[in-house]
């Protein structure tokens, strides 16, 4: 008995340390995976909410330049508007639509309506009357006076990105 004992009492140790180092790989390897997974579960969720943050802000786009459209087109259906920018009658065309833009503004957060020149400058800003002559160069607005068709686009103001709505 006494060599199987010192036998098996050689061997122990031994097994007990490769017992614990063989667990300790396991689970490393198991904790790697898990991690990995988790990784790969956090890095699909953002792609997925990164895309329906670009659906859902294409949709707040495309609504609100619906409603640019439409408020352009309220504004520029009053009769003799037409006359009044053609014959360069600037105060007549502001006390023409003055309260219908207000009225835009109040209730659809229309910030800005301005009216331009075939040559880029502000024959009128309903925001702001008392401001126009100035030069105007965007690409929304050169974009829809080179087709004569409407234009849409992000553009970068003075202060912040602006959704433009221009109608030749």
């Amino acid at each position: 008995m006494g060599k199987a004992t010192s036998w098996l009492g050689k061997i122990t140790p031994k097994l007990v340390s490769l017992l614990i180092v063989s667990v300790l790989v396991i689970g490393f390897l198991f904790w790697n995976s898990f991690n990995n997974a988790a990784d790969e579960h956090l890095l699909h969720e953002s792609e997925m909410s990164i895309n329906r943050l670009g659906i859902l802000f294409n949709t707040v786009i495309e609504e609100e330049s619906e409603k640019l459209s439409v408020a352009i087109d309220l504004i520029t259906s009053k009769r003799g508007l037409t006359e009044n920018f053609i014959n360069g009658q600037r105060e007549r065309y502001i006390e023409h639509v003055q309260d219908t833009f207000d009225g835009l503004r109040d209730e659809h957060n229309i910030t800005h309506f301005s009216v331009h020149n075939l040559n880029e400058t502000c024959f009128v800003r309903l925001h702001k009357p008392g401001y126009y002559g100035d030069l105007i160069s965007r690409d929304t607005l050169n974009q829809a006076r080179d087709t004569m068709e409407a234009s849409i686009g992000l553009e970068l103001g003075k202060t912040a990105f602006s959704l433009r709505v221009v109608k030749p």
